[in-house]
């Protein structure tokens, strides 16, 4: 781009007036505010923000109750099982042959739940002591047998 260029402005009574504009190049480079820079070639191509001129935002500090606190919203759900039930009345029949009759089972209470829990967990920790064992005693069986066949191969 040259250092100063003419241009032709035509005026309200259409007079041409030639106005002559000189360039300003800038000394330092632009600044890297994002965007895409080419690792390859190193061409380095900007966001629209440094580009053109910011107008400052105003954001002023909100310190209000109704920003500060979040509304909670509660959401219920209906399972098909329930809303699938129909009583038979007169002038409807409805066909029960492949009914299935459900019966209650016994009551689970929490102190129940957590004595099965526990005895599970000393189920667990029984079996897996014990393949332990099983492995270290195979290990030293295995150690045994080797340090034999070194003493027999004298």
């Amino acid at each position: 781009m040259p250092n100063k260029f003419e241009v032709e402005v035509r005026l309200a009574d259409n007079q041409v007036k030639v106005v002559t504009v000189i360039v300003e190049k800038q000394q330092r480079p632009k600044p890297y505010f994002g965007g895409f820079r080419n690792n390859r070639s190193g061409v380095t191509f900007h966001h629209a923000f440094t580009q053109t001129d910011q107008i400052a935002n105003y954001h002023p500090d909100k310190l209000e109750r109704q920003v500060q606190t979040y509304q909670y919203k509660t959401k219920s759900t209906r399972m098909m099982r329930e809303f699938g039930c129909q009583m038979e009345r007169s002038g409807l029949f409805i066909d029960t042959r492949d009914d299935k009759i459900i019966y209650p089972k016994k009551y689970f209470s929490s102190g129940m739940w957590t004595k099965q829990r526990e005895e599970t967990t000393l189920y667990i920790q029984c079996r897996v002591r014990g393949w332990f064992a099983r492995k270290r005693a195979y290990a030293l069986r295995k150690l045994r047998f080797e340090k034999n066949a070194e003493l027999l191969a004298r």
